[in-house]
Parts: C-alpha cells; sequence; structure tokens
C-alpha cells in the first residue's frame, strides 16, 4: 500500500505500507531512556516524479540498540548549501516511526527549485529515543539532480512526405539549463525521427519521415545526464495524402525535320488547383544517349515549355522527352514523357523531259538527247542516267546537270 501526506511544500511518499508520517512538530517532549542505540541510514536518488517539480530521495533507516528493538519516532532535515551566500540551507523536514523491527525505509519528496537542485543534499536522521532507548542520529550527503519538463511543438497537419520541424525545450524546475540528447520518435510506427543533442534548452528535428496517413503522435524524449533527470512531452500531428498530380509531356511539330523549329511543353494538372513547383527533364536520343537533362521550375499555370531549331546533324529516329514532377506539401509527384520522331528533310519533287536533235532518225546517223530536270524550288542538280530499254546507252550512263538543270 502507497500513502501520501500533503503538508505545505512538502510531500512524504511511504512505501511498504508504513503510515502516520507528519511534517514539522516532533511533537511534546519526554524523557529518554539511557540504553545507547545506533541509527544507520542508506540514502540514494530515485528520479523524479512524473509531472512534478520534485525528486525523490530513498531513505532507509535501521535503528539499533541493546537488549531489544528500538521503536518510537525518528525526524529528519535536508540541508544543502547555499553557492551565493556560502551558508547551509534547510529545504526540507519531516518525522515518522520505526516499525516493530525498529527501521523505516520510504522514499521522500524535495522540491527542485527550494533545494536549488541539482545540488549535493546532506540528510541528517534523528532517532528521538523511547523511555528505554536514547537518542541517536545518522547524516549521509547524495548527489540529486533536478527535475526536468520538457514541451515539443510542431505543426498540426501536414501532408505524406513533406519536411516538417520539431522544436522541444527542456528547462529545469531547479537551476541551471539541461543539457544532453532529445530523441523524437513517430510512436504511431515506433521510428525515432531524429536524436539531436542540445546544449541550450532546445533541440530540432526536420524530417519527412512522416508517411503514415491520420493523426500521429510525435514524442520528445530529453535523455536526462548526471544533473538533470530525464523528462518526455508528446504533440500531435495529422498526416494526410497530397493531392495527385498528372505530368503531361507534348512536342510540336511531329515528326520533325533538320532545320524546323521544336517547341516542347511540359504541364502538371490536378483535381484541385494548380500545381507549382520544379520538376526534372531527360531528353534521349533514339540510342539512348542523354542528350540534355536538368531542373527547371513551373510557370503559375502550372507549365514550361521551351523551343529549338533541330540541327542537320541531329540523329534521325525515335526521341524521348520525360518529366518528374517533383511535387511540394500539397500536390505529389508525378511524371510523363512524349516520342518524338527526327526524320531527314523530304526530297522535292522534280519533272524530267526528254528532247532529241531529231526524230525520226536514220541508222548509223548521230542523235544528241537533252534531258532537262526542273522542280517547282530551285534548280535541281546531279546526274542523268540514259538509256535505251535494255541498258545504258554507251557513254550516257552518269550526265552530269549543268547550272540550268538540263544534261
Amino acid at each position: 500500500m502507497r500513502t501520501a501526506k500533503y503538508i505545505g511544500m512538502t510531500i512524504i511518499t511511504i512505501i511498504l505500507g508504513v503510515t502516520g508520517l507528519i511534517v514539522g512538530s516532533a511533537g511534546t517532549a519526554f524523557a529518554t531512556g539511557t540504553t545507547p542505540t545506533t541509527t544507520n541510514i542508506v540514502v540514494s536518488p530515485e528520479g523524479a516524479i512524473n509531472g512534478t517539480a520534485g525528486e525523490t530521495i530513498y531513505l532507509g533507516i535501521q535503528v539499533g540498540g541493546e537488549n531489544g528493538v528500538p521503536t518510537g519516532a525518528w525526524d529528519y532535515t535536508i540541508t544543502y548549501s547555499d553557492q551565493a551566500s556560502g551558508q547551509t540551507e534547510t529545504c526540507a523536514t519531516g518525522n515518522s516511526s520505526l516499525n516493530s523491527s525498529g527501521e523505516w525505509d520510504g522514499n521522500i519528496y524535495v522540491n527542485s527549485a527550494t533545494c536549488a537542485l541539482p545540488a549535493v543534499l546532506t540528510v541528517t536522521v534523528n532517532y528521538e529515543g523511547n523511555s528505554t532507548y536514547a537518542p541517536s542520529s545518522a547524516q549521509q550527503s547524495v548527489s540529486v539532480p533536478s527535475a526536468t519538463s520538457t514541451t515539443i511543438s510542431g505543426p498540426s497537419s501536414a501532408t505524406a512526405g513533406q519536411s516538417v520541424t520539431f522544436t522541444s525545450a527542456v528547462t529545469s524546475y531547479g537551476t541551471g539549463t539541461p543539457t544532453g540528447t532529445v530523441s523524437f520518435v513517430d510512436t504511431n510506427t515506433g521510428s525515432t525521427l531524429c536524436t539531436v543533442s542540445e546544449t541550450t534548452g532546445t533541440a530540432s528535428c526536420t524530417t519527412t519521415g512522416l508517411t503514415q496517413v491520420g493523426s500521429n503522435i510525435i514524442n520528445a524524449t530529453y535523455s536526462g545526464s548526471s544533473d538533470y533527470s530525464g523528462s518526455q512531452a508528446n504533440t500531435t500531428t495529422t498526416i494526410t495524402n497530397p493531392t495527385a498530380t498528372t505530368t503531361t509531356v507534348s512536342a510540336s511539330p511531329n515528326p520533325v525535320y533538320a532545320g524546323q523549329t521544336e517547341t516542347i511543353t511540359v504541364q502538371v494538372t490536378s483535381s484541385s488547383g494548380t500545381p507549382t513547383g520544379s520538376f526534372n527533364y531527360t531528353i534521349t536520343e533514339p540510342d539512348g544517349t542523354v542528350a540534355s537533362q536538368g531542373t527547371e521550375s513551373l510557370n503559375s499555370a502550372g507549365e514550361w515549355s521551351i523551343s529549338s531549331t533541330i540541327s542537320s546533324s541531329a540523329p534521325t529516329g525515335y526521341w524521348t522527352a520525360s518529366a518528374t514532377y517533383t511535387g511540394n506539401s500539397t500536390y505529389a509527384s508525378s511524371s510523363g514523357s512524349a516520342t518524338l520522331d527526327i526524320e531527314s528533310p523530304p526530297k522535292t519533287a522534280t519533272t524530267t523531259t526528254m528532247a532529241v536533235s531529231a526524230n525520226p532518225i536514220q541508222a548509223g546517223n548521230t542523235e544528241t538527247f537533252t534531258a532537262t530536270v526542273s522542280s517547282a524550288s530551285g534548280t535541281p542538280s546531279g546526274d542523268v542516267a540514259f538509256s535505251d530499254g535494255s541498258g545504258d546507252l554507251s557513254g550516257c550512263s552518269s550526265v552530269a546537270l549543268n547550272s540550268s538543270g538540263a544534261a
């Protein structure tokens, strides 16, 4: 059974069913016996009481005497040395009674501010004696840390995978500034988001690790140190899925020929609003070689475009233009691509006419054949082959056109 009495600013917590501890006056004076006694004590820090500004100290008492077991009342005094004045100050007192075995043990509460924790506290226990046994006392010093308070702040809502920052503040209920490490944990998944060393009482954790949709409880735990007890706090962030997007890549004209101007357009759309931000693009040649890649930003309409002239040295075939929208806190990422057909320029149509020097012609006479090649755009150049239907005419298998397109 555990009981506690609250007297003024001091709380005494008694363990092992010992009750009746009273803080304050030791009661009415009485004559004590003369049988010698010896008081032995064990003192050790037990840590902070969650949600309070104090620490607990374990106190074990055993009083021995000749010819029997001493019983009766005992009292304690806890003191510390004030660093500013150099004086010894009392910060806690109390009393209780030994059990039938001449013993008592339990936890004593000390306030971090009242005892200027962290500090070395001196615990003095006085056995008050009874009609048979004489009083005795014992004293022991113990280093006691200060209780701390941890707070955590962060966004109330975010989208899955969004970069968010949580900040914790660790303060001492006593004196000084706590130092050590603060761990930030997503209690929904059990994953540690950050472990941060702090020397000024604050620590921040920036993470993209919140991906579970719904209410996420984020815990900040200060690990404590030799001078400061650990503490923790929680905050809740609601995670939602970002709005889906569609990335479309288009190329115009398509197919395209060397010397023509080609325009590639990237557009990102969603069912709600206009996505903004950046995207990564890659343009690959027919054999898979990367011709160009980079990062660009969408305009206010969620678009981006570029126009360029196709070089005559560009490999012909099917090129690929792909784009990946990186997304942001509101919109999800998406990808799209387009196939661009680069072809050799088409040839201009030509007309070939034939003229002869004489028609009809007698066998053995010389005949001159003249071919004229024309087109709707410019004068064709090249060679003309003359044949009689069964093969090229001798000496006329490849005759170059002149500047007028005749041969």
